[in-house]
């Protein structure tokens, strides 16, 4: 393992539910924490619309406005894998859910577990990278 590195385990998900989101943080990493203090509509705006101050908040706008883009990390309050949990809106209605864990550290086991529990088989994992802004670009980069 590299010190400081991880491995981004991605699996696309064809809807927004909130339900799915809150199961996959209680699945993977149940003692959790937010790493934003607020979350701005739109996404790194100067000038936001709309501030959340909860990870659910944004989760239940994100579940009804499909054009949404957005990004929300939560930490593993128990310091080990999976680091980092992850869902990234999509901005063609879909969200890609994701892990981080120790670089190289059972890369594929993850895989299989996070794309068994999501029940799909457009996945991938990138190194420190986020994943692409939209579903077709994230199934082009699957495809490499």
């Amino acid at each position: 393992m590299v010190d400081g590195f991880f491995s981004d385990i991605y699996v696309l998900v064809e809807h927004r539910k909130v339900d799915v989101v809150n199961e996959f943080l209680e699945c993977f990493v149940p003692d959790n924490q937010e790493l934003a203090d607020e979350y701005e509509i739109p996404q790194y705006s100067d000038n936001p619309e709309i501030i959340f101050r909860k990870a659910t908040e944004l989760m239940h706008y994100c579940e009804t406005n499909v054009e949404a883009a957005h990004s929300i990390y939560w930490f593993n309050n128990q310091r080990e894998d999976p680091r980092n949990a992850m869902v990234f809106y999509t901005n063609d209605g879909k969200m890609i859910l994701g892990l981080s864990i120790a670089y190289k550290s059972q890369e594929r086991e993850w895989l299989t577990k996070l794309k068994q529990f999501l029940q799909s088989e457009h996945a991938c994992i990138l190194y420190e990278s986020p994943p692409p802004e939209n579903s077709a670009d994230f199934k082009k980069l699957i495809q490499k």
